[in-house]
């Protein structure tokens, strides 16, 4: 279209002004839609106003009566109730079991002492006999050992107990003795407990082995019967005892 307004030479007279017609035509249609557009916008949404609703106020209460005639208003008296005490009655008390006394005691008359026997001597007891020991036992004769029992005579065997002292013998020398090859090769240490009567003569009888060791037991029998031991004595006296007696072996390293 625009050449054929440019070129007038080369274009018809008859599409020329075909042309300038419709370029005219499309400018005034755009304007009225321009014009219209802004003479015709669209409508707002028009907002409902929020209506409420208030109750109406409750109406005042009603003014208190007036007073009445006379001055102020008493306050009613209130009477104070008074208790009326009950007299307590009288109770007897039942009275306590009086004590009776008691008569007094009689003195114990003290008891004389016994005018002492011809021949006794202070510490003695009543029925000994004269050449006796203090201590004694009542039937025991004269010469007999404190401790000892009624009939006894001296060489009787009694267990190792209180107040005794042990038999002396030369252990070193008897376990020394007791070693024999056996045990020696062997290398034996530990401990042999015999139990024997060691008479108060300083014999050694009836032995026995409580706890043995090897290869040493036999021979420290043999050599305990034949030894000379020094007796066990009570109240320095011998005494036979029944007792036991530890073997220490250990030899030297």
């Amino acid at each position: 279209m625009f050449a054929s307004v440019l070129k007038k030479g080369d274009v018809p007279r008859s599409r020329f002004g075909a042309g300038v017609v419709i370029s005219i035509a499309v400018h005034v249609a755009l304007v009225a839609l321009v014009v219209w557009f802004s003479n015709h916008k669209p409508a707002e949404e028009e907002v409902e106003p929020e209506v409420k609703f208030f109750a109406a106020a409750p109406p005042p209460p009603p003014p208190p009566p007036p007073p009445p005639a006379g001055g102020a208003q008493q306050q009613p008296k209130t009477e104070k109730k008074i208790e009326k005490k009950t007299p307590k009655k009288d109770v007897i008390v039942q009275p306590k079991e009086i004590p009776v006394e008691k008569p007094p005691e009689a003195e114990p008359q003290k008891e004389e002492p016994a005018a002492p026997e011809p021949g006794g001597v202070q510490g003695g007891v009543e029925g000994g006999v004269e050449g006796g020991v203090v201590g004694g036992v009542i039937g025991g004769t004269v010469g007999g050992v404190i401790g000892g029992t009624i009939g006894g005579t001296g060489t009787d065997v009694v267990p190792f107990g209180e107040g005794m002292t042990r038999p002396d013998c030369d252990k070193g020398e008897l376990t020394r003795r007791a070693y024999s090859r056996e045990a020696l090769e062997a290398r034996v240490e530990g401990k042999l407990i015999i139990k024997c009567q060691f008479m108060a003569d300083g014999s050694v009888k009836n032995c026995r082995v409580i706890k043995p060791l090897p290869h040493v037991g036999e021979q420290m029998l043999k050599l305990l019967s034949e030894a000379k031991c020094k007796p066990g004595t009570f109240q320095g006296k011998p005494i036979s005892i029944d007792m036991t007696q530890p073997f220490d072996f250990k030899l030297a390293h």
